[in-house]
């Protein structure tokens, strides 16, 4: 490699190395080792390795809070939406421990909780249109009520 190369390759490799993502740090450490002694290329090896583990530590650490949330979720299953979101974060995680298994899990009990869901508003509404039933009677006799005083009176 010539010396206008290395040059090249070299801040190159400390431009990739001021990010944060992994991909990003890794082609840095790479670039860094492929070119040896040239400049301060081993220094900066060491500080992309530092940023790189510490990259995938913090990677590893929001995978695990995403699958306990994504648990979370799931137990509290109390509504489709929560169940939604369960769904979405265990395909995000992939193969990450059990996420597929428990994420056919969710889709089961999104099912059985709409199904309920339905079941229970259906029997609102009919709560509701007994409600409103009685209340049209109920007007009805009030409505009757005073048109009786109106003709027992005499029309006063």
């Amino acid at each position: 490699m010539t010396l206008e190369m290395m040059e090249i390759e070299y801040n190159r490799a400390r431009n990739l190395a001021e990010k944060t993502d992994i991909a990003s740090l890794e082609e840095a450490v790479n670039i860094f080792e492929g070119l040896e002694d040239y400049k301060e290329s081993k220094k900066f090896r060491d500080i992309a390795v530092l940023k790189l583990n510490e990259a995938k530590a913090n990677l590893e650490v929001k995978i695990e809070e995403d699958y306990n949330r994504a648990c979370f979720l799931m137990e509290n299953k109390n509504s489709a939406q929560r169940l939604d979101q369960a769904i979405k974060l265990f395909n995000d995680l992939g193969d990450y421990k059990d996420s597929n298994e428990l994420k056919e899990k969710c889709i089961v009990l999104r099912k059985k909780l709409m199904i309920k869901d339905k079941r229970g508003l259906d029997r609102f509404k009919l709560i509701g249109y007994l409600c409103a039933g009685i209340g049209v009677i109920a007007i009805a006799f009030i409505i009757m009520a005073v048109i009786w005083n109106i003709v027992s009176n005499g029309g006063q």
